[in-house]
């Protein structure tokens, strides 16, 4: 009977703290603006349509990581909103840090 309270307690607490984990990353990612840099780098990756199995690749967080701090760091954002606005391609401006990033994602 005591193992059985440890599991079950174990669960709930376990349970809880992954409900707070979720909820801080929700929070998170609720604050980044669309027209900021990550934000731009998601309306581009959005552009590209990648397929789950791209999305599956081994690696792929980090890589999306490294793209993340590629678009933080790059000083073209106001000519990336540019051309985010004047333009439906999936293809990326040629400045574009994450050009060789995004049209992997496009290939299946």
């Amino acid at each position: 009977m005591m193992n059985m309270l440890m599991t079950v307690t174990a669960i709930v607490l376990l349970s809880a703290m992954v409900a707070v984990a979720l909820h801080l990353a929700w929070q998170r990612v609720r604050k980044v603006d669309i027209d900021q840099p990550p934000g731009l780098l998601a309306q581009l990756v959005a552009r590209q349509s990648p397929q789950p199995q791209v999305l599956g690749r081994p690696g792929i967080l980090v890589e999306a990581r490294t793209a993340i701090e590629r678009c933080r760091a790059c000083p073209h954002a106001s000519g990336c909103r540019t051309w985010i606005r004047d333009n439906r391609t999936a293809r990326c401006p040629d400045y574009c840090p994450n050009a060789d990033f995004l049209d992997r994602l496009r290939v299946a």
